[in-house]
């Protein structure tokens, strides 16, 4: 005798043309275990030596039993719950509410610990840090310029530039001002600060790298670290990137560019973050509107593979796209 069964926050019903049975949740920590896909004992003793037919697919496939959405029970438990369950309103109601509240503290539970999740953070506070350190950079160049000009001229490199204040003046003949004993200790102090937040960035850096490595080996295998981990920031994570279509990876970075071309009929980008690749920043201008639509395809590829898959193609790709752009930059005029 086939039963249909359909499990509800208040219990399990089951109902075929000659019985209709309840089954009722001692608490509503029952339904979640259900909805993690435990057994409990309520669930077993509902089916134990029956053929049922589940409205929902999970808890079929686990107790190993049939599937079919809607089925009787369960309509009949949505037109007429508090009658099937024997609950008043208000305690269905309370039922319904802690239900919704523990599933919404598990699903933000689980969101948050996503590691795609912290490499948007950790590229946001890196992209915090470079501005920052250009600011204070600035100001660096500006209040040293005071004493010694030169050094602004030969040294463009912030970090180098910051290394030589904390060494201290290696000229006497410049143009600037006298600096006292007082000035130069409180101006290697701040060097010293903008020192340590270029490592604090190189550390970030490096942090952003692994957990790319770990979280999309296969995107990383063609970007590079932090090309992959930046995508995956604009997107807003892993699953975002891997539902965008390739037209739109393509733009990634350049929404500024977009919406003027929208807004006054601007030429529109050809490429957004993933200019920084190899083969389209050093690729011929007139080509690299054609190589960033091969790459950004591929880009959707891998990240789709990387989110809903352990499996590692990104050799494979990758031959494919060279093969694609070497074909690209031989048949341009």
């Amino acid at each position: 005798m086939v039963l249909f069964a359909t499990v509800h926050v208040c219990g399990i019903y089951l109902c075929n043309e000659e019985i209709s049975e309840f089954v009722p949740f001692s608490s509503s920590e029952q339904y979640l275990r259900v909805k993690r896909g435990e057994r409990v004992d309520e669930l077993d003793r509902a089916v134990k030596d029956r053929q049922v037919v589940f409205e929902q697919k999970e808890i079929a496939e686990v107790l190993g039993q049939q599937y079919q959405f809607p089925n009787p029970a369960g309509e009949h438990v949505r037109s007429a719950c508090c009658e099937v369950s024997g609950m008043s309103g208000n305690d269905l109601f309370e039922r319904m509410r802690d239900v919704a509240f523990a599933l919404t503290r598990e699903g933000v539970k689980a969101a948050s610990e996503k590691k795609d999740k912290v490499i948007v953070e950790s590229v946001r506070a890196l992209d915090e840090i470079d501005q920052v350190l250009n600011v204070l950079c600035e100001r660096l160049r500006e209040w040293h310029g005071l004493f010694y000009p030169e050094l602004e001229k030969t040294t463009k490199d912030n970090d180098t530039y910051a290394r030589k204040v904390v060494r201290g003046r290696v000229k006497e003949d410049i143009m600037g001002g006298e600096l006292e004993s007082g000035d130069e200790e409180r101006i290697k102090e701040f060097a010293g600060s903008i020192l340590g937040l270029f490592e604090e960035r190189k550390e970030l850096e490096d942090y952003i790298t692994a957990e790319s490595q770990k979280t999309a080996p296969n995107m990383s295998s063609l970007l590079g670290s932090v090309l992959s981990a930046r995508l995956i920031s604009a997107a807003g994570g892993l699953d975002e990137l891997a539902r965008l279509p390739s037209s739109t990876i393509q733009v990634l970075g350049a929404e500024k560019a977009l919406f003027r071309h929208l807004r006054t009929g601007a030429r529109p980008p050809k490429h957004g973050l993933i200019f920084q690749h190899p083969m389209i920043n050093r690729a011929p201008r007139k080509v690299r509107g054609k190589i960033s639509r091969s790459l950004a395809a591929k880009i959707a590829i891998l990240a789709r593979v990387d989110c809903y898959s352990s499996e590692f193609v990104a050799d494979e790709i990758e031959e494919q796209l060279r093969e694609r752009v070497s074909h690209i930059r031989g048949v341009s005029p």
